[in-house]
């Protein structure tokens, strides 16, 4: 999300000239890419994130050559990340998911005002602050020394005080538009995070808007994007510092210029104090986890379980996962099952079934179409589909016996997306390694 941040910000404000540089371009690509792979949610975030930066920079966002970097930027993004978008795209759209069925009240798990402002956040365990209030809830907040810089900016710019600019070293215009769009961001979604934002209402009223609130599931997620563009707004407030443009002004009431080496020792206390608040902050809740919070020891694959699986949102609608286990196997009549070894999504099984009707054996591993078995004596490939409790089923005939793998094999599709994700990259690279020795024999040329 910064790099996304930074690239918008300096694309919307290069002149024409400097808007054909390509810097941008890649920053931008890097991060979209990086959110991307991340997080599915945190992709709808950054995309909503750029839409508001049109909105507030307008026209700036709209010429010709920004737009152009901009689109070349969607299209880079798209044919680098094939690879993970097609498979992704093909199972979002052909299997019922539990994520299309989970609905959380994003009321009940909306924040109070007062977490926004606490000071050593506890490590609680409830995520629910509708029904459990304040007590015992985690800590939801983007820290006090943001939260602070956020009324400090605030402040500054309902008194007036950063009207006048100080000398040479004055603060660029286009920063403190940067700060301006960071500062809309971060109250919104501030607001946007709390309980009292009616949420559950525009759920209600159904149609795409529904759709989108439901895949937020929690406003406390919003909390991602004020925590970036709030390090915006406290970086440009330590600049101001530097240049002796705010802390005069918070005591005297007005600007007054005070250019010169000392403004850059307020800076630097600036800042420490903000550094300072953070790290104790971070401290205390680190320190809360460690000490008062029961932690998960896994020794050995027996001791997995499905704690850590949360809302299990990709996992098919209708399957009970808390029922899911690393080792179980579960054998129909006649049969029984050896794991020879487990590596991944694969499997080297022993397999016997001694009934005279064919029967099956379930095995470790959640199905998703592409599972295949195929037995490792003769070549023949056995009947593979998804059990009523969700895993990989495989099917032997009667009197069946030998060693088979069984493994998840990609759609050819997929190959298709890998190499075309190959091919781009490759192109890139190349393109870049050409640009950067056409301008090391332009500097040469110059000297």
């Amino acid at each position: 999300l910064p790099l996304i941040a930074w690239a918008l910000s300096g694309l919307f404000h290069r002149d024409e000239t400097e808007a054909s540089d390509p810097k941008y371009l890649w920053i931008l690509v890097l991060g979209m890419s990086g959110v991307l792979q991340s997080h599915v949610l945190s992709t709808e975030f950054a995309v909503a994130l750029c839409l508001v930066l049109f909105v507030i920079y307008g026209k700036r966002a709209v010429r010709r050559k920004v737009l152009l970097h901009i689109l070349e930027a969607i299209g880079l993004v798209a044919l680098l990340n094939l690879w993970w978008l097609v498979p992704m795209l093909e199972y979002m759209s052909s299997l019922d998911l539990l994520v299309f069925h989970n609905w959380y009240s994003l009321q009940e798990s909306g924040l109070y005002p007062a977490q926004l402002l606490s000071l050593f956040a506890f490590a609680g365990d409830s995520a629910f602050t509708g029904t459990d209030g304040m007590q015992n809830v985690r800590p939801f907040t983007i820290g006090i020394a943001l939260m602070g810089a956020l009324v400090l900016y605030g402040y500054q710019r309902l008194s007036g005080t950063n009207r006048m600019r100080c000398g040479k070293t004055e603060m660029q215009q286009h920063v403190r538009t940067v700060a301006q769009a960071a500062a809309i961001v971060a109250v919104v979604t501030l607001v946007l995070s709390l309980q009292i934002f009616p949420w559950d209402a525009i759920y209600a009223a159904g149609g795409f808007p529904a759709k989108i609130v439901a895949s937020i599931q929690k406003p406390y997620r919003l909390l991602t994007i004020a925590t970036v563009a709030a390090v915006i707004v406290a970086g440009v407030l330590i600049k101001e510092v530097e240049e002796g443009q705010f802390l005069t002004a918070i005591g005297t009431g007005r600007m007054e210029r005070t250019c010169g080496v000392h403004t850059q020792y307020r800076a630097a206390l600036f800042a420490g104090i903000m550094l300072v608040f953070g790290m104790l902050q971070a401290a205390f809740v680190t320190e809360d986890l460690l000490f008062h919070k029961p932690q998960i020891a896994i020794e050995n694959v027996e001791a997995i379980g499905t704690e850590t699986l949360a809302g299990a949102e990709y996992i098919r609608n209708g399957v009970d996962y808390k029922t899911l286990s690393a080792t179980q196997i579960l054998a129909g009549e006649g049969v029984s099952c050896e794991v020879l070894s487990q590596e991944g999504t694969e499997r080297i099984v022993y397999l016997r079934n001694e009934s005279t009707q064919d029967s099956y054996a379930e095995l470790s591993l959640l199905w998703y179409p592409g599972y295949v078995a195929i037995d490792t004596e003769g070549g023949e490939e056995l009947q593979v589909d998804a059990s009523d409790t969700g895993r990989v089923r495989v099917w032997l005939p009667a009197g069946y016996e030998g060693e088979a793998v069984v493994f998840f094999r990609a759609q050819p599709l997929w190959r298709v997306a890998d190499l075309l994700s190959l091919l781009t990259l490759f192109t890139v690279s190349i393109w870049g390694i050409r640009e950067r020795n056409i301008r090391r024999k332009r500097r040469s040329a110059i000297k």
